[in-house]
C-alpha cells in the first residue's frame, strides 16, 4: 500500500482533523481533495508531518527506515526505550494520529510501513542509538538478604547422576502427561548437589521433565529407559553431546513450561488452544536473544525480557489474553496483558528449565511483595501475595555452559572443582569437618552420597556406603576429586585402595539384557527346541526343561516354535 492508497482508507473526519492541526485555513470539502492536501504536504514539506509524530512515534519510525524492518511495533520501542506508549488505532474521532500516514494494519497480526515513505523518512528522522542490554551488580542487602544459585557446577554433575537413576529403572512418569511421579521427585532429591531452597529451581522436578525434553530418556510403560544420546552422555560426557540436548529441548513440543503456572487458568481451553503460540517457537525466540547476552554478567530479569522484546524476538504465549485468566473467568480475565503473560512464561523458563540446566544463574530477593512482578495487582492475586514459585527471581545470569549452548561457541573449558579445606580424611576411613563455619548444607549432602553420618562433624566410610555412591551415579573419580577438593590434608592410600577395590568389582557386570523364560513339559522336548537352527540364535541358555530366550526376539522365536507345532503360552 502506498501514500496514497492509505490515506484514502482514512474517514473524512481524521483527514480534516490532520488538516487543521497542520494549521491549514482553507479545508477542502470534499474526502479526495483533502487527501491531495495531504500528499501535496508530504511531497514538498514531509517534515511538517514529521515534526507531528510523539517521540516514542519517531524511533519507532526510525527503527523501520533505518535498521531495514518493514514491520514496525511500538512495544518493539517501549523495551527499548523505556516507553509506556500505545497505539489507539486510526480513526478515532477528533484526535490527530498522523502516525497512521505511515503505517497500516492489514490484520490482526500487526502493523506494516508504508511502501513509498522510507526515503523521505530517512531524511527526516535521525538514526536511533544501539540496542543495547544493561548491566547490573545486585546488592548484598535489598530488604532481605539475596539468594544466589549458580547453576553450573551443579548441572554437569546432577546430570549424570539423574541419568543414573534413570538407567538404573528408578526413575517413573505418569503414561498420560509424561510428568514424574511423587516417588521419582524423592528420588531425583536425594542426588542434588545441594537441597532445594524457596529461592532455588524445583530440580528434583524439572530433571524428570528435562530429560525427556533433551533426547536422553524416553518414557515405556511408565518408566524412563535411556536413550542412545543418554547411554553416550552417561557413558561418554561431552559438551557437544550436552549442548545437543539442550537443543533439542528448545523445540520440543511436549512439555509446556507455563503448566508451572497453576494460578492462570484456561490454557487447555477451546478458546486457548485456537490462538496459543507453538511452545517451540517461544523457545527459539528466547534462546536467539540469549545468544548476545553478557557472559557472567549479571542482568535484571526486567532488563533481560525487555531486551527480548526490543531485539526483535518477541512472543506470545497466546495471541488473544482473554481466552486466560485468575480465579475467575469473568473478573480475572487476562485481556490485554498478552505481553505480561509472556514475561511470566520466560521467567518460568528460565528460572526453573535453564537454571536446572546450568545455563543461567539466579538471584532472589527474599522480601514480600504482594501481586505478581509480572502482572502487578491482577483481580484474584490479592489473596496468594504471589503467581509463581518465581516471583523473587530479580537478576539473571548467563554462564559459560549457556553461551556455548545458545551461541555455539567453538571451545567451553569445563569447570574446576573449588578447592576449599573444610575436612580430614582420616586412615580409619573417617571424614572430621574441621571449619564448621563454611560448612555448607550442600557440603554435607555431598558426603551422603558416599558415606554415613556418625555424629554432628564425622563421616564414615565403607564399602557400602562407596558402592552407594557409585550406585546412583557418581564415578571414582567424582568421589576422589571431593575428598582432594575439600580435604585439609592429603587423602590416606587406606581411602584410596578401597575406593579403587570397590570400583572395580562393582564395574564386573558388563552388559545387561532382558530375557523370557519359556518352560517344557519334559527336558527332551526343550532340547529339541534348542537344537533347532532357526531358533538356537534367539536363545541364551537351557536350564533343564526351560530356555531363556531374548525379549527382542521373541516373535522370532514363536515363528520357530510354529515350525515345530508348538505354541507359545
Amino acid at each position: 500500500m502506498n501514500f496514497t492508497e492509505n490515506l484514502n482508507m482514512m474517514i473524512g473526519d481524521s483527514l480534516r482533523t490532520l488538516l487543521k492541526v497542520l494549521g491549514e485555513k482553507k479545508l477542502p470539502g470534499c474526502k479526495g481533495k483533502m487527501v491531495d492536501r495531504l500528499r501535496d504536504i508530504w511531497t514538498s514539506e514531509p517534515q511538517r508531518l514529521v515534526d507531528m509524530l510523539s517521540e516514542p512515534e519517531k524511533l519507532m519510525l526510525a527503527e523501520c527506515v533505518h535498521e531495514g524492518c518493514a514491520f514496525p511495533s511500538i512495544e518493539r520501542v517501549n523495551a527499548r526505550f523505556g516507553f509506556s506508549y500505545s497505539l489507539y488505532g486510526p480513526g478515532r474521532y477528533g484526535h490527530a494520529d498522523f502516525i497512521y500516514c505511515f503505517i497500516y494494519r492489514p490484520d490482526r497480526s500487526g502493523y506494516e510501513m508504508i511502501v513509498d515513505v522510507t526515503d523521505k523518512l530517512k531524511l527526516c528522522i535521525p538514526v536511533p542509538p544501539p540496542l543495547t542490554i544493561k548491566e547490573s551488580i545486585p546488592p548484598e542487602r535489598q530488604g532481605a538478604e539475596l539468594e544466589r544459585y549458580e547453576s553450573e557446577r551443579n548441572a554437569l554433575t546432577e546430570v549424570k547422576r539423574v541419568l543414573q537413576l534413570v538407567a538404573t529403572g528408578k526413575l517413573t512418569v505418569s503414561e498420560q502427561t509424561r510428568l514424574p511421579t511423587a516417588g521419582s521427585i524423592k528420588q531425583v532429591a536425594s542426588c542434588l548437589c545441594e537441597p532445594e531452597t524457596p529461592f532455588s529451581p524445583e530440580r528434583s522436578y524439572a530433571w524428570v521433565v528435562l530429560v525427556q525434553q533433551c533426547g536422553w530418556a524416553k518414557p515405556k510403560t511408565g518408566k524412563l529407559h535411556l536413550s542412545k544420546t543418554g547411554k553416550d552422555l552417561l557413558n561418554d560426557f561431552t559438551p557437544e553431546s550436552y549442548a545437543s540436548g539442550v537443543k533439542e529441548m528448545i523445540y520440543d513440543n511436549q512439555f509446556d513450561e507455563m503448566s508451572r503456572v497453576p494460578g492462570i487458568k484456561g490454557m487447555k481451553g477451546k478458546w486457548a488452544r485456537q490462538c496459543i503460540e507453538d511452545v517451540d517457537v517461544r523457545r527459539e525466540s528466547i534462546s536467539c536473544a540469549l545468544e548476545n547476552f553478557p557472559v557472567g554478567k549479571w542482568i535484571k530479569f526486567n532488563n533481560a525480557f525487555d531486551y527480548i522484546v526490543a531485539s526483535g524476538n518477541r512472543f506470545y504465549v497466546v495471541e488473544d489474553g482473554g481466552c486466560l485468566y485468575i480465579c475467575d473467568a469473568h473478573y480475572g480475565t487476562l485481556n490485554g496483558h498478552e505481553l505480561d503473560i509472556a514475561k511470566v512464561y520466560f521467567r518460568i523458563l528460565a528460572a526453573e528449565s535453564l537454571a536446572t540446566l546450568g545455563l543461567m544463574d539466579t538471584a532472589c530477593c527474599g522480601e514480600s511483595a504482594r501481586g505478581s512482578p509480572d502482572l502487578g495487582h491482577c483481580w484474584g492475586l490479592d489473596g496468594t501475595g504471589y503467581l509463581t514459585r518465581y516471583d523473587s527471581v530479580k537478576y539473571l545470569r548467563l554462564t559459560p555452559l549457556g553461551a556455548f549452548c545458545f551461541s555455539g561457541a567453538k571451545e567451553y573449558e569445563m569447570p574446576k572443582v573449588e578447592q576449599r579445606p573444610l575436612f580430614k580424611v582420616l586412615p580409619n576411613l573417617e571424614i572430621v569437618v574441621t571449619d564448621a563455619a563454611a560448612f555448607s548444607a550442600g557440603d554435607e549432602a555431598t558426603l551422603d552420597r558416599f558415606a554415613n553420618k556418625v555424629s554432628d562433624s564425622v563421616w564414615k566410610m565403607d564399602k557400602k556406603t562407596i558402592f552407594q555412591g557409585l550406585e546412583n551415579g557418581d564415578s571414582a573419580e567424582d568421589i576422589r576429586s571431593i575428598l582432594n577438593a575439600r580435604s585439609a590434608t592429603e587423602i590416606p592410600q587406606t581411602v584410596l585402595n578401597l575406593i579403587e577395590e570397590t570400583t572395580v568389582r562393582s564395574g564386573s557386570a558388563t552388559q545387561r539384557e532382558e530375557a523370557i523364560a519359556v518352560s517344557f513339559r519334559d527336558e527332551p522336548t526343550a532340547a529339541l527346541v534348542e537344537n533347532d537352527p532357526a531358533i538356537r540364535p534367539t536363545l541364551f541358555c537351557r536350564h533343564g526343561n526351560t530356555l531363556f530366550v531374548r525379549a527382542q526376539n521373541l516373535k522370532k522365536f514363536q515363528g520357530g516354535l510354529r515350525k515345530l507345532g508348538i505354541l507359545l503360552p
